[in-house]
């Protein structure tokens, strides 16, 4: 498939594999719940945008343990902070994406609390942990 590139087409840059995040900003965008309420799921027809802020790991993990204290958490997590507008159902493998001018994919939307609270943290799945299996897979000809 070939892809024509845009103003709204734009690639992505891998992360690179040892990269602390915390306290940048970042964006994350989906079409999915923009309210959550399971008896009239109301889900979007337009791409809405988040600005967000990453949370550090150990403050992510601690604030889910409170909550589920057998919450199994590991480096492949990368979390963003609670803020005015969350990731909810139908979000699932949106992207994080670094504003860093570069467009870095940081992490691909994972799970949080159920209901999307604006009050607790997002779960992504990192993707530089994933980064041999993305070459491994991939038809990439310029990887870092």
């Amino acid at each position: 498939m070939d892809l024509q590139f845009d103003e709204h087409i734009q690639p992505a840059a891998l992360p690179s594999r040892k990269q602390d995040y915390a306290n940048k900003p970042a964006v994350t965008s989906g079409w999915g719940l923009v309210k959550f309420d399971t008896t009239n799921p109301n889900t979007t027809e337009i791409l809405q945008l988040t600005n967000v802020t990453i949370m550090s790991n150990e403050d992510c993990k601690e604030f889910f343990h409170k909550y589920i204290p057998r919450k199994i958490f590991t480096s492949s997590f990368v979390c963003i902070a609670p803020g005015n507008s969350t990731p909810c159902n139908g979000d699932s493998g949106g992207p994080l994406v670094l504003q860093d001018g570069k467009n870095t994919l940081i992490g691909l939307t994972s799970h949080g609390f159920g209901g999307c609270p604006l009050n607790a943290p997002v779960i992504f799945t990192r993707v530089s942990s994933y980064l041999d299996w993305i070459k491994e897979n991939s038809h990439l000809k310029y990887f870092n």
